[in-house]
């Protein structure tokens, strides 16, 4: 459910904010935004490994504003961030729901489609306003993109190639990324959600046709896929066809082809590339976009956006259902690949 923000609501002195989960994102990139954007007088960390805990303990020891933490605390917060790996964030957002009202949960949702009926369920029955980690709902190429398809600028749309894929380099603290356990899967568990949101923020449906992966969820063991192909329809079946990869790099681009020209845009900023019928193209950015952003910029772009404005059009909870459902038919459908990259 998607809620305007009454900024009556924001009119306080004292703003607290509580971040659950230690790890790199928890700890670079929301704590700095929950003091210098939303203005906490004071960020909780909730980690429960011993040795993390003492780790983040020994590196905010002379940070007043923040304070470290093995396990939530009784208490109001005005802000709360789930940012553990997806098996927990049902059972973390359970245990802050009657303390706080704005919830933000990094991408996916949960773990299952299932945990995230339950979670929004209880997000409207406590008055819950969610916020999914989608934080290149930020950038404004597909939004541009989305207006000149409803527009039909360049005609019909024939087909779509999505390539998005980086070699695996994230400064992780555990292995939550690399369990199915944890994580719940690879690649489309990880940057997975990323893309095909931009994908459903041009299109109101998606509709499988097939996918490989070069590790199932029912193999024996811990594999979990690192390379996925997968194959989709929009309106008026127009093929998709999506890569995604974290052992190669890829070009980070959605391709267009239409009537009338060949759109690019890129999948991590604002960039778009247009090159008409006979060959002339140009490449720019949209014009409320003074430059193009880093992976930094992009989150202070959506915590001003979405959290600051406390409006979670987008990037609420039920929103993002569809992807966790479209996700969970993709791993149960999929075939093995033939070989790895």
């Amino acid at each position: 459910m998607c809620r305007a923000y009454n900024y009556e609501e924001y009119s306080v002195t004292s703003i607290q904010g509580i971040v659950v989960g230690g790890g790199a994102v928890g700890v670079e990139f929301h704590v700095p935004r929950l003091l210098d954007i939303i203005g906490c007088s004071e960020v909780t960390v909730v980690e429960n490994s011993a040795l993390q805990c003492d780790r983040l303990r020994k590196k905010f020891a002379r940070n007043s504003l923040i304070k470290i933490v093995d396990a939530i605390p009784h208490g109001a917060y005005d802000l709360a961030v789930v940012s553990t790996p997806p098996k927990f964030h049902f059972e973390c957002f359970d245990a802050l729901k009657e303390s706080c009202h704005h919830i933000v949960i990094e991408k996916p949702l949960t773990k299952t489609l299932a945990e995230a009926y339950k979670l929004n369920a209880l997000a409207d029955e406590f008055d819950v306003k969610t916020y999914v980690g989608l934080i290149r709902r930020s950038l404004t190429n597909f939004a541009l993109l989305k207006n000149w398809i409803d527009s039909d600028v360049f005609g019909r749309l024939h087909s779509v190639v999505v390539a998005e894929g980086l070699i695996f380099s994230w400064n992780a603290v555990s292995v939550g990324s690399f369990s199915r356990d944890l994580n719940g899967g690879g690649v489309l568990m990880d940057t997975g959600p990323h893309t095909l949101d931009q994908l459903f923020q041009l299109f109101d449906s998606l509709v499988l046709v097939s996918a490989k992966l070069d590790a199932l969820a029912t193999d024996v063991g811990d594999a979990i896929e690192a390379n996925a192909t997968i194959e989709l329809t929009c309106g008026e079946g127009r093929p998709i066809t999506l890569l995604l990869s974290r052992n190669r790099a890829l070009s980070n681009t959605a391709k267009f082809k239409f009537d009338k020209a060949t759109v690019e845009l890129a999948l991590h900023s604002n960039s778009i590339r247009i090159i008409d019928e006979s060959g002339n193209g140009m490449h720019g950015l949209p014009n409320d976009v003074d430059a193009d952003m880093n992976y930094p910029q992009m989150f202070d772009a959506y915590y001003r956006k979405f959290i600051l404005n406390r409006n979670n059009c987008g990037v609420s909870g039920p929103e993002s259902n569809r992807l966790l459902k479209l996700i969970e038919e993709i791993y149960s459908t999929a075939e093995l690949m033939e070989r790895s990259f």
